[in-house]
């Protein structure tokens, strides 16, 4: 039987949830997700799990923050002038705005607080700190 190694290509059926069930991603009922793993289409943590699982096998995974986005890092909670806003932009707590990077890469940021001058921005991927439950299905390996 054929084995997910280091470089396989795959398709996998998934769902990424909180550990309260919350579904955070997965795939639709008649659609995989085809990858080679080391593409970076998932992060080193889930790809880890998925060595050595076989074809048509179905396993289930908790993550923990380490091993998925990382614990929040607080250096990226960060105070920013309200000008650089749009004016007539709502800012309240929880909307999330993409940020251009230093690299042009965009950066999603979390406002948590808005004050009259200042608002304040977590640059924390959204799921850091989360445990994550991660249920697979191998679907096809090509080799």
């Amino acid at each position: 039987m054929k084995q997910v190694k280091a470089g396989s290509t795959v398709d996998i059926k998934f769902s990424l949830c909180l550990i309260d069930g919350t579904v955070v991603d997965q795939t639709e009922a008649d659609e995989t997700l085809q990858f080679t793993l080391g593409d970076g289409t998932l992060f080193e943590g889930l790809e880890r799990w998925l060595i050595g699982l076989e074809e048509g096998e179905q396993r289930q995974f908790t993550l923990f923050p380490e091993d998925a986005f990382g614990n929040p890092d607080p250096d990226n909670v960060q105070e920013l002038s309200r000008d650089l806003f749009p004016a007539d932009m709502d800012l309240e707590r929880g909307l999330v705005i993409g940020f251009s990077g230093p690299a042009g890469d965009d950066i999603p940021g979390t406002i948590v607080a808005v004050e009259e001058d200042r608002v304040t921005v977590d640059f924390n991927h959204p799921l850091a700190g989360q445990v994550l439950v991660f249920d697979v299905t191998v679907e096809r390996i090509y080799d």
